[in-house]
């Protein structure tokens, strides 16, 4: 969880109802930080001045994370969570054994698109 303001808080509070191993909530303020504690987080980081993808690296014992919400807006923490279409699945790899990218996220755009034009198909067939 990036961000524990309003919404990283009410989203603590979600992910605590969920089986999950870790709850990992990073902000600036450790005041928040503290609260997301009473509220179900396993983990905290203030991030400032921290290597964020270092730091949750060494929390899920070089793991990672398999789901990440950014609820900052800050353009840093988007670069963290990063979308790779399929056929750059190698670059996704690379940049994050490096250590530029906490959670790549793979699109399958090819899929999506062929789903979209069977669904077209399928309603022309049917008259809709």
């Amino acid at each position: 969880m990036f961000g524990c303001g309003n919404v990283g808080l009410f989203a603590v509070m979600g992910a605590n109802l969920l089986p999950l191993d870790h709850i990992i909530a990073i902000d600036i303020f450790d005041g928040r930080l503290e609260i997301t504690r009473e509220l179900g987080a396993t983990h905290t980081l203030n991030s400032a001045g921290v290597h964020i993808v270092e730091a949750v690296r060494e929390m899920t014992d070089g793991r990672g994370v398999d789901y990440a919400l950014d609820t900052t807006g800050n353009p840093k923490v988007e670069r963290l969570i990063t979308h790779y279409r399929l056929e750059e699945l190698e670059t996704a790899a690379a940049e994050m054994r490096a250590g530029t990218v906490i959670k790549p996220v793979i699109r399958f755009e090819i899929l999506r698109d062929q789903q979209k034009a069977t669904a077209r198909s399928e309603q022309r067939e049917s008259g809709i």
